[in-house]
């Protein structure tokens, strides 16, 4: 298939979007770039043939059939073919609100991804090449190309995070026996010590656990279950006062009770009822 290659006229009213396509370049055949200042764009490009090196702050990674690539905009970049024919499909576009976007989705300057469907990843490139190629620059077709490119975006992030996470999910799994140990006995005085014999470990190791996959301490956790708990009771038992409630998700006194719960819900206990129309 012969190379393919699309650049927008970016009007004004195109500026206006959040996300809008500068330029998309369909089974390109690279001869290699150097940009010392970066580009004026974001950039995705996957490869289709052969390999190339793409080399950004000052570290170096080949691209093979099936990996893709990313910079964001102003960030020094080269890249060059490895072999006689490096074919990519590539997108550059901008929008005010691509950076807060990326940095939401806690991407750097840069990205490598490994993407296993080829198919799936081709076809989206095509579709976005189709709308711009019919756009003929009307407002409804450039709202499909936006959309269109958040949802590549979003793709993307999605085939980044199932990588992380694979061992992630190994952890996620260790740490079953100690969620359901607190989903059992959250009306309970638990200790910490408890929580690590579920799965044979130290406190401290414990701790380290819940830190990596939940971003909290398990006492963090369990209090945030037990709120959740103490809110469904709240909704469901309307004829149970404050002080039962606290007492059945495991808080004894009344006043810490209501001081965990605001802490996590910015209200107090009647304050959260009576959103619901119940009177305590």
């Amino acid at each position: 298939m012969a190379a393919q290659v699309m650049f927008s006229i970016v009007t004004k009213d195109m500026e206006k979007l959040p996300f809008y396509i500068t330029g998309i370049g369909m089974d390109y055949e690279e001869n290699g770039v150097t940009r010392d200042e970066g580009y004026e764009d974001y950039q995705w490009s996957y490869c289709l043939e052969g390999e190339g090196i793409f080399t950004v702050e000052g570290q170096s990674y080949t691209i093979s059939k099936g990996m893709a690539f990313f910079f964001k905009k102003n960030v020094p970049h080269t890249y060059e073919s490895l072999t006689q024919r490096w074919k990519t499909t590539w997108i550059t576009f901008n929008g005010d609100q691509v950076e807060s976007l990326m940095n939401y989705l806690e991407v750097g300057s840069s990205l490598i991804l490994n993407l296993e469907r080829e198919g799936e990843v081709k076809q989206r490139y095509k579709e976005l090449f189709y709308t711009l190629n019919t756009a003929s620059y009307r407002r409804e077709s450039m709202l499909k190309a936006s959309l269109q490119l958040y949802e590549l975006i979003v793709y993307m992030q999605q085939h980044r995070l199932q990588y992380q996470n694979e061992g992630k999910s190994k952890t996620y799994d260790r740490l079953s026996p100690v969620i359901d140990y607190m989903e059992q006995h959250y009306r309970d005085d638990i200790t910490l010590e408890q929580l690590a014999e579920q799965i044979g470990v130290t406190k401290y190791y414990l701790c380290r656990l819940f830190k990596d996959i939940y971003g909290s301490k398990p006492f963090d956790y369990l209090n945030q279950m037990r709120i959740q708990k103490a809110k469904e009771y709240l909704v469901t038992r309307e004829q149970m006062k404050v002080k039962e409630i606290g007492e059945l998700v495991g808080y004894h006194d009344t006043s810490y009770f209501c001081l965990k719960f605001k802490t996590y819900e910015g209200c107090s206990p009647i304050e959260f009822r009576r959103k619901y129309n119940f009177n305590d």
